[in-house]
């Protein structure tokens, strides 16, 4: 299943504003500004997604629905189950490899690092500018889709909505 991917000419602007399509993404957070402000941003490069507020939540949904999923977002720190023990049901029990990308707010090295040790692929702390989200986002999904035609995040510039 490749991505389809394609551009709309801003009317403002001659800037280019791009979109994926046919791509799924779980998001696990509890904080409700967090949501509509992730809502949006995916909203607006009009990708399908879900919103598990704790971790529980989030797990029944790939139970059912994990093989329809090309990425996770994931909290860390959510009631019920934080996104460390959420990450290691994913890879220990559930055996999914969807790629995870943690967001938090307690950022520091030794945080990203078990992140990464557990089974997490990336490591983005909040509040974060777009074009760092959407450059970990497209190497994120360019694991989960092989051979995705994903644009290059590095010399792309955005429409962002203020």
């Amino acid at each position: 299943n490749e991505i389809d991917l394609f551009y709309v000419e801003a009317e403002e602007n001659t800037e280019k504003k791009y979109y994926f399509k046919d791509i799924r993404v779980l998001v696990f957070e509890d904080n409700l500004v967090n949501i509509k402000l992730i809502s949006r941003v995916l909203e607006d490069k009009q990708i399908a997604f879900s919103v598990a507020k704790d971790g529980k939540i989030g797990l029944d949904l790939l139970i059912k629905e994990g093989k329809y999923f090309d990425l996770i977002l994931m909290d860390l720190h959510m009631p019920e189950q934080d996104g460390y023990e959420t990450t290691r049901y994913i890879r220990n029990i559930l055996k999914l490899d969807i790629p995870i990308m943690a967001m938090t707010a307690n950022f520091s090295e030794e945080e990203r690092q078990k992140c990464l040790k557990i089974g997490m692929n990336e490591f983005l702390s909040k509040p974060y500018k777009a074009d760092i989200f959407w450059k970990k986002f497209s190497k994120l999904i360019d694991i989960s889709k092989e051979g995705a035609n994903c644009p290059d995040y590095d010399n792309l510039k955005y429409n962002n909505r203020n």
